[in-house]
């Protein structure tokens, strides 16, 4: 079947499309209570990212042999990493935030030097239960009126 330049525009123009600039990331109330709600970016930081990538997902098969010449079955699903871009303010309180969520994660060795007992336990990782947010983001995909048309949780991030 050749490609029918009128079919395409009038799907377009019936349905739409997503447009990439049109979404909002909600922040977790567990990420705030990990890090710290003391940097007053619950709402800042929902105006400060540029971009954000929706999720993926990837199935990783197995090759499988019973009888006769193998076949690939599927195996596991691996998620993608999820990227967000932020505009920081000139404090950098942004960056602080996520540097101290990843301070939780590998150890506090950004900040060595403090006292003896911490030169100990300064590359120590963190316990999972610790840093990982059962609810930690929420990215919503928005119309063109600002209204919210598909959401998407980040469980344990």
């Amino acid at each position: 079947m050749a490609f029918d330049i009128d079919a395409f525009t009038a799907e377009i123009g019936g349905l739409g499309f997503a447009k990439s600039s049109n979404f909002e990331v909600e922040i977790g109330g567990d990420v705030l209570s990990k890090v710290g709600s003391s940097f007053g970016l619950s709402s800042s930081l929902l105006l400060r990212i540029s971009s954000a990538t929706f999720p993926g997902r990837a199935v990783t098969d197995i090759t499988y042999k019973d009888y006769g010449a193998p076949y690939k079955i599927g195996g596991q699903i691996n998620y993608i990493p999820i990227d967000i871009q932020i505009i920081c303010s000139p404090d950098l309180r942004e960056r602080e935030f996520f540097m101290r969520w990843q301070d939780l994660i590998g150890g506090f060795h950004r900040n060595s030097g403090l006292d003896s007992n911490f030169r100990t336990t300064e590359f120590d990782i963190g316990y999972y239960n610790d840093y990982v947010c059962k609810k930690g983001f929420t990215l919503y995909q928005l119309d063109q009126n600002g209204f919210k048309t598909y959401a998407i949780d980040l469980i344990d991030s």
